[in-house]
């Protein structure tokens, strides 16, 4: 019966395509987590157009790729989250967060979590 109907293909072909990272989780030190969060706040609001959403972390949602950072209050790491429309959004997305989250936390250290690869 699901062939009258175009089957699972076109069940599905409604469902958008997201590229997104795997929950990531830094090391950092926790003394500086006020600091941290105020200044990704200033440094986000110098960026494009955006929804930024601080409830919960900060929550940054662009038109091609968005953003969830939280840290941690029981033990010293950010939760990261990121992703896209499309792989490229993804990629320019890890990007504009390491960039960001160096300048707060040791380069090395970054970049060996922040990045976008497919997730299988």
């Amino acid at each position: 019966m699901a062939k009258e109907h175009g089957g699972f293909t076109h069940l599905f072909s409604y469902v958008p395509i997201t590229y997104d990272s795997a929950e990531i989780r830094i090391p950092f030190q926790e003394h500086l987590r006020n600091s941290l969060l105020q200044n990704v706040i200033e440094q986000m609001r110098s960026w494009e157009s955006a929804s930024i959403d601080l409830r919960d972390g900060i929550r940054y949602v662009h038109q091609n790729y968005w953003f969830i950072l939280r840290c941690s209050h029981t033990e010293p790491v950010i939760s990261l989250r990121f992703g896209g429309n499309s792989r490229k959004f993804a990629t320019e997305c890890a990007e504009k967060l390491s960039d960001l989250l160096q300048l707060y936390i040791d380069k090395t250290v970054v970049e060996r979590y922040v990045h976008y690869h497919d997730r299988v």
